[in-house]
């Protein structure tokens, strides 16, 4: 079982996961990667990996087939890997806002 999490905007804020840091292209936009693999199980390419956009959007899509493809051709997943659940949400670590989500859609 592997986490991956998307980060589309950060103000500023880092995260927290500690490990292999590398810069990924995925279907046109690019990504700081961090690849957190727990120490009993060194050969895993990752068990936590955390993609921050460098270019922080707001609104507009986030396709999850290129970046499965890349996640692929990177060898970080396999053809026969699954989604098994999609969670969407706002982390707030200070100040107030809103989310306005219009449609979710996993396809």
């Amino acid at each position: 079982m592997s986490n991956l999490t998307i980060w589309t905007m950060t103000h500023g804020v880092e995260p927290t996961y500690k490990g292999r840091r590398a810069t990924l292209k995925i279907g046109g936009r690019t990504y700081e990667a961090t690849f957190e693999t727990p120490s009993e199980q060194p050969d895993k390419p990752w068990k936590t990996l955390c993609l921050v956009d460098t270019e922080p959007r707001s609104k507009g899509s986030l396709e999850l087939g290129p970046l499965v493809d890349a996640l692929i051709a990177h060898g970080l997943a396999q053809p026969t890997d699954f989604l098994a659940t999609a969670e969407l949400g706002s982390e707030v670590v200070h100040g107030k806002g809103r989310t306005t989500l219009r449609v979710f859609r996993l396809r």
